[in-house]
């Protein structure tokens, strides 16, 4: 089941203690080891644990594409970084609108995390990604990306967050 919410990232981590659950919380992230904008900025401030994890991968590894790294926030609570962008900002796009995401690779990390978590995990599983993941800073195309999403975590407790 996906829900959309309108709700802040770290509203939704403090909010995730009422629950007994493994909450996963999944931003997408470049291959640079760089942190500096949008959800992402705001993670690594407030759980540094993320930049960390994210900073114990070599940066410029474009093999991570497809990955990902996490850190544990809380007993109950993850964060992950799910590298689907080699680059970020204006260097080197993808196409000529400037798209970092790499699609292929978001597809394959979100696969990833939605079964790495839950063949792990004694509980249920709920997932929280931001609603336009790949989409804003990334200038990812919301037409491919939303379904591929759905697609991914149809069959999960999930959440699509946004302000």
């Amino acid at each position: 089941m996906i829900t959309k919410v309108k709700a802040d990232i770290l509203d939704l981590i403090n909010k995730s203690s009422e629950n007994k659950a493994l909450n996963v919380f999944i931003h997408a992230a470049n291959c640079q080891n760089v942190m500096g904008k949008g959800i992402a900025k705001a993670i690594s401030t407030a759980y540094p644990e993320v930049a960390r994890a994210d900073n114990a991968t070599k940066a410029g590894d474009k093999s991570k594409l497809g990955s990902y790294t996490y850190a544990r926030i809380k007993e109950n609570g993850v964060i992950v970084n799910a590298y689907s962008q080699y680059n970020y900002g204006w260097l080197n796009p993808l196409d000529s609108n400037g798209r970092q995401t790499d699609y292929e690779a978001l597809r394959k990390a979100l696969t990833a995390i939605r079964d790495d978590f839950t063949e792990r995990s004694t509980h249920p599983v709920i997932f929280y990604l931001p609603l336009m993941i790949g989409h804003s800073l990334a200038k990812g195309d919301p037409e491919i990306i939303q379904p591929m999403v759905k697609e991914i975590f149809k069959d999960h407790e999930t959440y699509l967050f946004y302000i």
